[in-house]
Order: structure tokens, then sequence, then C-alpha cells
């Protein structure tokens, strides 16, 4: 490490390839922290979690409704903390979904606003200040997921998809659908949009199929991700699919190149974007369950990347180019739903069916680091201790000593 330092100092390492070599080995070589946790509080099982712009407030929605907001920085100086709630919306709550709330967002640009969706048919609008929806929207079916595009510049639209064959995209300054994409045959479980083109956004579903939409274009859909890697075109749609089984989990590369996509079987798939031909790379996870949709998250530079793919009570770390199994995360006692990565410190959250909110750091000796601020802080309070008999102790001289 002293002599990667000093290479970077001198100007032989590049600054971007230092910066992606170190944040790919401390993602790589994360393990369950154990001097740091978040406030068991949640009442029921956590079902999906979102990290602010700044990378300070977790957010977590739970299986009976419930939200939660958590401070997970460190002001204590202590390595050793508890990362408490700052806000809380119980079940009880007047403004509280009614079912599960099934995923949440905070908004792209700053923390003052969040948009949750829930198994209640409708999609809230939060002022996190007050802790109060400013607008809700009612859907005639269940929401599975929803997401806004993070390169939103001149609207931010809200992705709705649930029940419905159709994906409904809601314009946060007005209240109102503004479009209806039409195009899966069944129900849509997951959607995301491209992290590098405000306007790109795939969905998936019951169906079986991946589709590419431009939210611009007054066509139905731009293309069919086909997994025989055929000619790809919408009219023969019936023709196509993505997965063999129903789709419930996509998630971009941070370059949007490439799309990973989880199906019901636990087999997840990479697709490139550009030519939208699925590459000889192939996940595999344990069957989630079956009609909700799974959050996972990748982490690393266009370089070396990493996803994290829940499984059963675990945490599958694969690397994205080669599809090699490169650790398994175990800590929870139940079914894991959601996994958040924090690029700025490269930590992981999970969420999972036990109500438990777990953090996952890069295992570089912590331990030691903790021993040493221990040692530290003795050190201090014992010098700052001075005996009582030195404190009491006459120290004038006489004048008939002299």
């Amino acid at each position: 490490m002293i002599r990667e330092l000093e290479n970077l100092r001198i100007g032989i390492t590049d600054p971007l390839l230092f910066k992606s070599s170190e944040a790919y080995k401390r993602a790589k070589n994360l393990a369950l922290s154990s001097h740091r946790d978040v406030e068991n509080i949640c009442s029921s099982g956590v079902r999906t979690l979102d990290l602010d712009a700044e990378g300070r407030y977790l957010l977590s929605g739970c299986s009976d409704g419930s939200i939660y907001i958590h401070d997970i920085y460190n002001f204590t100086g202590s390595p050793s903390f508890t990362a408490n709630s700052v806000q809380v919306i119980d079940r009880n709550h007047k403004f509280a979904h009614k079912y599960s709330t099934e995923c949440v967002q905070w908004y792209p640009q700053d923390s003052g606003l969040f948009v949750t969706g829930s198994m209640d048919k409708s999609l809230k609008v939060w002022d996190s200040n007050r802790m109060r929806p400013v607008e809700t929207v009612r859907f005639v079916g269940r929401i599975f997921q929803v997401h806004m595009s993070s390169k939103a510049s001149s609207k931010c639209l809200v992705a709705v998809a649930g029940t419905e064959s159709i994906v409904r995209l809601v314009d946060l300054t007005t209240g109102s659908c503004t479009h209806e994409l039409r195009g899966h045959e069944r129900a849509v479980l997951t959607c995301r949009w491209s992290p590098c083109d405000e306007f790109l956004l795939t969905t998936g579903g019951c169906d079986g199929r991946i589709i590419v939409w431009d939210a611009r274009s007054g066509k139905s859909a731009l293309r069919v991700l086909n997994h025989n890697n055929g000619q790809v075109t919408y009219k023969n749609k019936s023709k196509l699919k993505s997965q063999e089984v129903a789709v419930n989990g996509l998630c971009f590369t941070e370059n949007g190149q490439n799309l990973i996509s989880l199906g019901w079987d636990g087999r997840g798939k990479l697709w490139n974007m550009t030519s939208g031909k699925k590459e000889e790379v192939e996940f595999k996870a344990k069957p989630s369950e079956k009609s909700k949709s799974v959050q996972f998250d990748v982490a690393g530079s266009s370089r070396k990347e990493l996803v994290f793919i829940p499984s059963d009570g675990t945490i599958l770390v694969y690397e994205v180019q080669t599809g090699e199994l490169v650790k398994t995360l175990r800590g929870h006692y139940n079914e894991v739903n959601s996994c958040k990565f924090n690029t700025m410190y490269q930590e992981l959250y999970s969420g999972a069916h036990d109500r438990n909110i777990l953090i996952w750091t890069p295992d570089l000796l912590q331990e030691a680091a903790y021993k040493d601020h221990v040692n530290l802080q003795s050190a201090t309070t014992s010098s700052s201790t001075r005996p009582l008999c030195a404190v009491t102790q006459d120290v004038w001289s006489s004048d008939e000593e002299y």
C-alpha cells in the first residue's frame, strides 16, 4: 500500500485507476461489521432500502407498511457506533401505507423528498422534514416497484410497475400520469431507469420479457431483449423472451453499458445494452419469493465490478465481467430482500425478513483499528488523571532554606 501511494504521489500511477482499484479491493473484502450496526426498531420484515445522494440517511420500508429513516453518519469519534432512527412512520400512523411498502427511493437531488410504492395500490410522495405525504397517486393494481431517474434534468418521472401489464410514468411536478407504456402481457414486477440516459427505461415482468423503452418516443418500445440472441424486432414480440421465467429484478452497471436481470428461478443474466445481446455470463442464486421484486446492487468501476445478489438468507458476491463467485455474506436469519451499496465508503446495507438491517464494511484490519482506538482512549484517560498526592503536595519553597 505504501509503495502504491508513493507511485501515486510521483505520478507513476493514474489517480482514477488507483481509485477504482482500491474501491474494488474494499468492496471485495466486505464482512459483517463488528462495531457498527443499525438500531433494530423495525416492526416487521424489511422489504426495501435506499440511500440518499450524500450517503447519510438510510431509508427503509417494511412489510407492514412502516417506514424508517436512520442516520448512518458517525460523529462520536469512536469506531463503535449504532445508527439511530431520526424519523419513523409506524404501521399505526395515519399516513402509513395499509399494506406492505414494496419500494422506497430518495429524490435524486436531495434528501428533502422521497417516494414509496405499496401493495395498497398507492404511490406516495413524502416531505422528509414533516414526514407526511404531499401527493398520493392511486392505481388500479398493486405496486411492486417504483423508480426515478438519477439523471433527470427537465422532468422527474416516476416509473410504476405493478399487477397491471401497463407501466405508468408519473410526473412529480403535477402528480399526474403522463405516459402509459404498453408491451407486457402480464404483471410487471420491476423497472429501472438507465444511470446515463434520463429517457431510457427497462422493465421486466411475469411474461419473461425485458423491454427497453424511450420515454420521448411515441412507439411502443425500442426492443425486447432476447435470450437466444436472435433477430430482435418488436413485430415478433410474441416469440421473444428474455428469461424462461418471470423477471423480478433489474440493475444497471455504473456506466449504464450493461444490465443485470434476475428471474424467479434465481438465475441472473448479463446484457449488453449497446447491442441488446446476452453475454456468456450467468449468476446463480436460490429461487426467490414469487410475485415479489428483488432489489440488488452493483459496485465498482467499469474495469471491475461486483454484483450483490440476495439468495435466501445469504448475499452472493459475483464478479460482473466473469460471473465468478467471489464471496458469500452470511449474517441474516431469514430471507434477504434488499441490498444497497454505498459507493462513497464502499459499504453494503442489507434488509431481510428477520427485521434486521445489517452493515457490511471492508474487513481491512478493522479489529486492529478498534484496539488502537481503545488503547489511545485509555492512555489519554490515564495521563489526564493526576495522583491525589501530587495535587495536594506543597511545592512552594521556604525562605528559611536559603
